[in-house]
């Protein structure tokens, strides 16, 4: 396992690899295990969340702000149920959260937090290379927090760039896999709807397949409330940021709690700040832009929601008892209770609906078997289709993976070919008994096989360009430039083998 994560494999730093290893040797390697694995980080992540932000807000407040974020988010509760390292990533960045209000709560760090704070640095950017940022914009709010208590603790800051000095021990095997992504890598320029969806964690890569939609009302209503829920925090913040005395450390050296509540909101302006910056570096410098990648942004969210929810109680609450009037005191004092318990009610609901309204898939390759030429090999320039027939089906010795490099450097390949040839290159290379000869050269496969199905998308004569855009990510064109261009085969075209896909009889003259 350590060897294939110094491979082509993934671009993934080594935390996740070496704790996924400890947890296999005492729960196994299955599917559940490893799905189990990564929900158990959200759970973590949601648990101590909730434990940093009790301390200021009311139990109401917390568990909106909390549970909005976690069991709303279309991206959360599908990650949630992937066996990858988005879970373990969002603990790490919880425990940042909780390290960060401790060490803002005391004057003076002690070598045990200032130690602390190093590791938790350096596991940002092992956990996941996005980590960088958003470690850095829990630095920025640092400062810009130490700024307006009027001190500079260097100590604090350097823990920070210790943390990162560490990102020295991995850049050999970085180095390795960033290969992987030459000449090209499959992330593509992020839309304005991509950037909304980020930011409000919902429902990104929902778009209509190919079809640009630069003027999308519902992109635009999701910007529109990020920005009245920032300017709203913000407009609650300002008279706060004004009174001094909040600033000032009790004599047990604990900030009070108002204090603590402004530098919390320090980091979730940082956070949100981060989306923005990825989406313009993609665009200014190269693509890095994905949604998962910046899913830490939830605890912007999990801070702004909850202080928007206290101070709306508020200032309810004063304008009842200002009025007095009959109506309003059965607002707040039953109607709205009720409204506060059905809409938790519905948070704590929402992930066992989404689980039960998500389609459940068929078993990979079912519509192959239908075909009448069941005893042929099927060859897929596909690696996501091919993968999880290998993994599914017992007749797995049938299928192939064909590797030709000319057609995968090709730019009419799109951006993802090179990259995913490396990655099978590698896996082959790392886990040869489990792919024996299902990833062949193009050569070797032509010359053992005279007759063999191909499995296209609808559109495989479709040539890509290199601009990095969606509809460009992959394209390969094995299959048109070895086969359908060449007078040696023949090819037939049977039919539809699912709604993606075209299935051909291919057959050598």
């Amino acid at each position: 396992m350590w060897g294939s994560f110094q491979d082509k494999i993934n671009n993934t730093p080594s935390v996740y690899f070496v704790l996924g290893w400890l947890w296999v040797q005492l729960f196994s390697a299955s599917e559940l295990s490893l799905r189990l694995f990564s929900s158990i980080g959200f759970v973590a992540s949601l648990w101590i969340t909730w434990f940093a932000l009790r301390r200021y807000f009311s139990v109401v407040a917390t568990a909106i702000g909390v549970l909005l974020p976690y069991c709303a988010s279309t991206l959360v509760l599908y990650q949630n149920s992937e066996a990858r390292m988005y879970g373990l990533y969002l603990t790490v960045c919880a425990l940042g959260l909780l390290l960060y209000d401790r060490i803002n709560q005391t004057e003076n760090p002690g070598r045990f937090l200032w130690i602390a704070n190093a590791t938790i640095h350096a596991a940002f950017i092992h956990t996941h290379l996005h980590g960088i940022f958003f470690s850095g914009a829990l630095l920025v709010a640092f400062l810009v927090n130490d700024y307006y208590h009027n001190r500079f603790r260097i100590s604090v800051y350097l823990s920070i760039f210790l943390g990162w000095l560490t990102f020295l021990l991995y850049l050999p095997t970085f180095l390795v896999q960033a290969d992987a992504g030459y000449p090209r890598t499959w992330l593509y320029l992020p839309s304005w709807r991509d950037l909304a969806s980020t930011l409000t964690l919902f429902e990104y890569g929902s778009r209509q397949w190919l079809t640009p939609l630069p003027f999308n009302a519902k992109a635009w209503v999701k910007l529109a409330g990020v920005v009245v829920a920032v300017g709203v925090s913000l407009w609650l913040l300002i008279p706060q940021l004004r009174r001094k005395s909040a600033a000032i450390p009790s004599r047990t050296g604990v900030r009070r709690e108002k204090s603590g509540v402004v530098s919390l909101l320090f980091l979730a302006y940082a956070y949100l700040a981060v989306i923005p910056a990825v989406w313009l570096i993609s665009y200014l410098i190269k693509p890095v832009f994905m949604d998962r990648y910046l899913m830490p942004v939830l605890f912007s969210w999990t801070i702004i929601l909850p202080f928007l929810v206290e101070n709306s109680i508020a200032v309810l609450r004063n304008s009842v008892a200002q009025k007095a009037n009959g109506l309003d005191q059965f607002v707040v004092v039953k109607a709205g209770p009720v409204f506060i318990t059905l809409l938790i009610a519905f948070l704590l609901y929402r992930p066992i609906a989404y689980a039960k309204n998500r389609y459940t898939e068929l078993m990979p390759g079912w519509a192959d078997s239908q075909c009448e030429y069941t005893n042929l090999p099927i060859v897929f320039n596909y690696s996501n289709d091919f993968l999880k027939r290998l993994y599914y089906r017992t007749d797995r010795d049938r299928y192939f993976f064909v590797q030709h490099w000319p057609s995968a450097v090709d730019t009419t390949s799109g951006l993802f070919p090179p990259q995913e040839y490396k990655h099978l290159e590698a896996l082959k290379r790392r886990y040869p008994d489990f792919f024996k000869n299902q990833i062949i050269q193009s050569d070797e496969f032509l010359k053992k096989h005279e007759r063999f199905l191909v499995i296209t998308q609808q559109n495989y004569r479709r040539k890509a360009t290199s601009k990095p855009t969606i509809e460009n990510v992959q394209q390969p064109q094995w299959f048109n430039q070895v086969i359908v261009n060449n007078p040696r085969y023949k090819v037939t075209v049977l039919g539809e083998n699912d709604i993606y896909a075209i299935i051909h009889l291919v057959e050598r003259k």
